[in-house]
């Protein structure tokens, strides 16, 4: 099995490109070169380290840095500063082993099996180090792509979702319909061009040290699957960014910063690499203008190695007053145009209501109260309310604050997952209080409530 899926992930690598198609740019801001690697710095990163998290390959475990940050501390400065004057990850610990995370489908097929990669804690302590300085030098820049809402502090799924509902209302002041494609890249992460992060690094004023550092991290990796103690070989990476670094997700971003360069009318947003581009279509030249944009990004895709996924492309319009649309994908096959799509795991439909979704959110909250009930046959409060707040609750609540619904008809449907999930707990005395002093007892808010409160401290 772990023969098999390392395999198949070595088959989504692409080779690099030997001389990428960029456009240089001037700076406008001084560029970093280099990082300061002090001892009260490698210990504060040591302090973020979550104790709970897995050794890596060397068998450090968090438990043993933090435990010793004071002792570790200078000798691992001097470690981490010959290693960035060199330009050479640390020696034989450039090694991730994968663990295969099942993303949903067929279980039996290795392609739907999501590569997360676990390294070594004193590896990721220096991309920790490295990374705050890179996230420093885009923040004071303004380098970061405004559409982009992952892995950037202060954005989420949510204000992804928040702006796009708040771009389609006003497009929809305008124009007679709003025409939204939804994009899907294949294995992303994985097929990352290293040549091309490290050119758009140095444009971006990442030089010297750290560029060459990084070159080094990204191209000197290998990886091996490991499934219930066994290993599979070991294989080089020839591209991609390590999901489950530290790194990665900043390197990610630098190659999709300049996506949305050359877009004339059509609106893009991003987490990560979940993409929708959208626009107001008042007549077929409308039409016609998205679709320029769509094949710009379809050759940006080109020019940056990557490839979609033309399968999965779905379209759809709010306000049908116009019929359906017809757009092409990066392969000129037709895109399917649906009534309702999932987007960050809310769904989408094309009147702008959430009726579809607030029916979807109760059915799950339904299920997993079910499945709780089923399993545990204890109905104590000290069981059952854990239960609730997290497996529960998250499940009827996530992104509430876009999708909350007005209608009281829905709001107690809603309500009536938690009522009827606290009606069977245990209380002193075999009584059966009402919901309302239930939730009193307790000390639990109503669903309605916690969503009222959200929006406050959102706005």
């Amino acid at each position: 099995m772990a023969e098999i899926l390392n395999k198949q992930y070595k088959s989504v690598f692409t080779e690099p490109s030997t001389q990428p198609n960029l456009q240089a740019q001037a700076l406008l801001f001084d560029p970093i070169t280099d990082i300061e690697i002090s001892p009260q710095a490698i210990k504060d990163a040591i302090s973020m380290t979550s104790s709970s998290s897995a050794a890596g390959p060397d068998g450090v475990t968090p438990t043993i840095l933090k435990h010793f940050a004071d002792e570790l501390a200078e000798p691992l400065a001097i470690l981490f500063r010959r290693s960035i004057d060199s330009g050479n990850p640390l020696d034989d610990i450039n090694l991730a082993f994968v663990t295969p995370i099942f993303k949903g489908g067929v279980k039996s097929k290795p392609e739907n099996y999501r590569p997360v990669a676990l390294t070594n804690h004193i590896t990721k302590i220096l991309e920790r180090l490295i990374k705050e300085k890179i996230v420093e030098h885009l923040v004071a820049n303004q380098l970061y792509n405004a559409t982009q809402h992952g892995f950037r502090s202060n954005r989420s799924t949510t204000t992804n979702l928040i702006e796009y509902y708040e771009s389609l209302l006003l497009q929809l002041e305008y124009h007679s319909a709003v025409d939204s494609i939804y994009l899907d890249m294949s294995k992303a992460f994985d097929k990352c061009d290293h040549n091309i992060i490290l050119r758009k690094m140095e444009s971006l004023g990442i030089t010297d040290k750290i560029t060459k550092w990084t070159e080094g991290f990204l191209k000197k990796r290998e990886q091996c699957v490991v499934i219930n103690g066994h290993r599979s070989g070991n294989i080089s990476v020839t591209s991609g960014v390590p999901q489950g670094s530290v790194l990665g997700p900043v390197l990610f971003l630098i190659k999709m910063s300049d996506i949305t360069l050359g877009i004339n009318q059509a609106i893009i947003s991003s987490f990560a690499d979940d993409t929708k581009v959208w626009r107001g279509i008042q007549d077929h030249n409308s039409e016609i203008s998205l679709q320029s944009d769509l094949d710009h990004i379809y050759r940006w895709a080109e020019a940056n190695n990557m490839e979609f996924n033309t399968k999965k492309f779905q379209a759809i319009r709010f306000h049908d007053i116009l019929g359906e649309c017809n757009y092409k994908g990066s392969d000129g096959s037709m895109i399917e145009q649906v009534k309702n799509v999932r987007d960050l795991g809310l769904f989408v439909s094309d009147d702008l209501s959430f009726n579809h979704h607030i029916h979807s959110v109760i059915k799950r909250g339904n299920q997993m109260a079910g499945w709780s009930l089923r399993v545990f046959k204890s109905r104590s409060r000290d069981l059952m309310i854990p239960l609730l707040k997290q497996l529960i609750i998250p499940r009827v609540e996530y992104c509430a604050i876009l999708w909350g619904p007005h209608s009281q008809i829905l709001i107690n449907r809603l309500e009536s997952v938690q009522k009827k999930f606290t009606g069977k707990i245990n209380f002193e005395g075999n009584t059966r209080p009402n919901y309302w002093e239930r939730l009193s007892e307790l000390k639990i808010y109503s669903l309605q409530r916690r969503r009222e409160r959200y929006c406050i401290l959102y706005t």
